[in-house]
């Protein structure tokens, strides 16, 4: 019984952990980013009940190399620059890219402290034609980012 009590458990704490993946600070971001792609400021564009201590950003960018429907031209996926930075326009920023999630249709700014901010992505993503929902949480700070999976929804 303690066995399989135990073996639970540590399937259950590798799944979780498997689900969250780090992301790399990058310092070379591509032309291509400025030329083609959108560009969001959550600080203007969120509405929050507390107070931001992070200007975030993030810049859409089309995958061309990934359609949603075969034979098509269509673009489904993107790759997303997120920028953090303190508010006193200190040197202390970074940006972090997260490929070809699909298109973020929703950003809640859901918590904020001094050391970091918490971001709920909802995301449209397409495989093989269907389309699926993914929730996944952002946590950002200027010392490091995380990407969790949240929740996975078939879309019927």
């Amino acid at each position: 019984m303690k066995v399989s009590i135990l073996l639970v458990f540590l399937i259950s704490a590798y799944c979780s952990a498997a689900s969250t993946k780090e992301l790399t600070a990058i310092t070379n971001i591509p032309s291509k980013v400025f030329a083609i792609g959108n560009i969001y400021d959550l600080n203007k564009t969120v509405v929050t009940t507390f107070d931001k201590q992070h200007w975030i950003k993030y810049i859409e960018v089309p995958d061309y190399t990934a359609t949603c429907v075969s034979e098509t031209d269509i673009i489904c996926n993107y790759n997303y620059y997120f920028s953090i930075s303190e508010l006193d326009n200190s040197a202390d920023y970074k940006v972090y890219k997260v490929s070809s999630l699909g298109e973020i249709v929703k950003v809640e700014w859901v918590s904020e402290n001094i050391l970091s901010s918490k971001l709920l992505l909802t995301i449209k993503s397409y495989k093989k034609s269907k389309a699926i929902t993914l929730v996944k949480e952002l946590s950002i700070k200027p010392s490091g980012a995380y990407l969790a999976n949240k929740q996975i929804n078939q879309d019927k």
